[in-house]
């Protein structure tokens, strides 16, 4: 049954009132999506949540301009109507006091053992990665292991956890709003198409089977391009020690305009998540695929689903530096093209490849180490997948080296918890 939350007000143990704007948003990991989170409230909003099952928790954010301060997490007796952080004292109203819900009673057992379980797998992975000799030295520097996420004690979470993050976008989605975002694409991603410079209908009268090798590249340049542009459009890229008080944290964060800010992992974790929902809510037949007008987005799903999407984490630029993207793989063969999240794709940006994560048709995470088959080195080198007469699906899948231990349960809980604060579609559409 539903219930009203409100954020009534905020007080300070001090008479000084810091120059500050808190918003908060509600986690319930153990209920079913669309159940499991608020958006993001602020100072005097309110929203309708559906109290099924405990344990509940509260998320604080805490801005001053576009530059995020802290985050508090705490888990949270809604009876109370107020949490104490110390430094300040949240406060709170629901409509209805009389609560009846059930309460998981092993949660707590549980997230220690999924404590133990990943510290034990990270702890795996660098000891791998320190026995283990890259192409060139200074990769040895270039990796994306694990993040922390500030749960009392800090959770360590492997980087392979943002491809799940958004598991359970279409779960619990009525049809109406389905409607609703498949209206919005239609309009929109003909007009980004054309922003980039190529032509809807021609993409719309290329032949699906008996391509060129010409003809199949450029099918898939102009979906990448037209998928960086788009998700890049909606984003302002900031590194994480610019925007948050971490180097290193997971989530968007939304400015004093609405801008959203991410860095490289967020921006391609969108793209990730955008294009499984656009091959989700556009499933194709012949029909689809004559609509006309409307027929694009089908078309888009079409060739999508011809192709293996993965994350990719390795070095980029003139130095070399960490970076995450989003790679589109043909499974007939032809080179891997990238998507970019920070602006448009260019080939020569990208050096070398040493991890790949996705989570695959059968809902497992795979944690991928790219290593030369003949040397056992680590790294692969851009052009490997992305020449024009590479095979870029059989070449990466050779160099693949998957971890031993399958961590999908123990991910699967992590990311129940480290709820993303956004959908996908509400950051692209900027309903939030």
């Amino acid at each position: 049954m539903n219930n009203s939350f409100r954020f009534k007000s905020m007080s300070f143990p001090t008479a000084a009132r810091p120059e500050l704007e808190l918003r908060l948003h509600l986690v319930f990991p153990e209920q079913e999506p669309p159940y499991q989170r608020t958006k993001l409230l602020r100072l005097g909003e309110a929203t309708e949540v559906q109290l099924a099952k405990a344990p509940f928790f509260l998320v604080v954010q805490a801005y001053r301009g576009k530059r995020l301060l802290f985050r508090n997490f705490s888990q949270i007796d809604l009876r109370q109507g107020f949490v104490d952080f110390r430094d300040f004292v949240l406060h709170y109203e629901l409509g209805r006091r009389d609560l009846h819900y059930d309460t998981n009673k092993q949660f707590f057992r549980t997230l220690e053992a999924t404590r133990n379980t990943l510290s034990k797998y990270i702890e795996y992975q660098l000891q791998t990665l320190q026995q283990s000799t890259p192409v060139k030295e200074s990769l040895r520097a270039t990796h994306s292991i694990f993040y922390n996420f500030q749960c009392t004690p800090d959770l360590q979470i492997p980087y392979v956890a943002l491809a799940g993050r958004g598991r359970g976008l279409l779960r619990g989605v009525s049809l109406q709003q389905v409607n609703e975002w498949q209206q919005f694409l239609i309009r929109e991603l003909p007009q980004a198409m054309k922003q980039c410079g190529y032509s809807v209908a021609e993409f719309c009268r290329a032949p699906r089977r008996q391509l060129s090798s010409a003809e199949h590249f450029f099918i898939y340049d102009q979906i990448a391009k037209l998928f960086s542009y788009f998700v890049s459009s909606k984003l302002t890229y900031s590194t994480d020690s610019e925007a948050t008080f971490q180097n290193d944290y997971v989530g968007f964060n939304i400015g004093p305009s609405r801008e959203v800010y991410g860095d490289c992992e967020d921006g391609s974790q969108l793209l990730y998540d955008t294009i499984r929902i656009v091959r989700a809510i556009f499933p194709y037949t012949e029909a689809d695929l004559n609509r006309g007008s409307s027929s694009f987005c089908y078309h888009l799903s079409y060739w999508l689903n011809e192709a293996d999407i993965w994350l990719f984490q390795g070095a980029v630029g003139d130095n070399e530096d960490t970076h995450v993207w989003c790679a589109m793989l043909p499974l007939s063969g032809g080179p891997a093209h990238y998507f970019e999240s920070t602006g448009m794709p260019q080939n020569n940006f990208y050096k070398f490849v040493l991890r790949a994560w996705q989570v695959s048709a059968q809902q497992l995470y795979k944690d991928l180490f790219l290593v030369d088959p003949n040397t056992g080195q680590y790294g692969l080198g851009y052009s490997y997948l992305t020449h024009p007469s590479a095979n870029g699906a059989a070449i990466f899948q050779n160099w693949a080296r998957p971890a031993k231990q399958d961590i999908s349960k123990e991910l699967e809980f992590a990311n129940l918890l480290d709820s993303p604060l956004l959908h996908p579609m509400d950051i692209l559409s900027g309903n939030f």
